[in-house]
């Protein structure tokens, strides 16, 4: 689904005579018709969200440890967590817990595609710290709905986000 997975293959040495890259697709039409607007109470924050399953390698902790230094330059932000618990949500809220972030970070968990349309539609920048992905459907969501997108450069990121022009990419 990437050129990353291709890459992968034939790194493995495995018989493969023949590659057709078939990325996944966005229905635009999905982004275009939602008609989301900040809330009342956070029309004034920068929200930031983070769209994974809530599990090891994806990075989420760094965003969650990474919030305070943010906040002492933008003290109004906000970071808003989706996705289905792997075994990291009490290892978030924990972090939340400890940094004092409760209120500027949020742990939605898994939420229906209508929630999860709106959340884009909602945010100012997707943030996404994974070590790893086959494609990073977000990415191109986040894409599709307007929002900027700071992901880690690894996996097939740089396939989706183009560095310095759809987001940025960081090491």
């Amino acid at each position: 689904i990437s050129p990353q997975e291709q890459a992968l293959i034939e790194n493995a040495n495995m018989p493969v005579k023949r590659f057709e890259l078939i990325s996944p697709g966005v229905d635009m039409a999905e982004f275009e018709t939602t008609l989301a607007k900040k809330e009342k109470n956070d029309a004034d924050k920068l929200v930031l969200l983070a769209v994974s399953r809530l599990a090891p390698g994806k990075g989420l902790p760094e965003i969650v440890n990474a919030m305070p230094v943010i906040r002492k330059e933008i003290p109004q932000v906000k970071l808003i967590i989706i996705g289905e618990d792997f075994g990291e949500r009490s290892k978030l809220e924990n972090i939340v817990k400890k940094q004092g972030l409760q209120n500027s970070v949020e742990i939605l968990g898994k939420v229906s595609r209508p929630e999860l349309v709106a959340a884009y539609k909602k945010a100012d920048i997707l943030v996404h710290a994974s070590y790893y992905e086959a494609f990073g459907i977000v990415l191109a969501e986040a894409l599709a709905a307007g929002v900027p997108v700071v992901a880690r450069n690894a996996g097939s990121a740089p396939y989706v986000v183009t560095d310095k022009s759809s987001g940025l990419l960081f090491k």
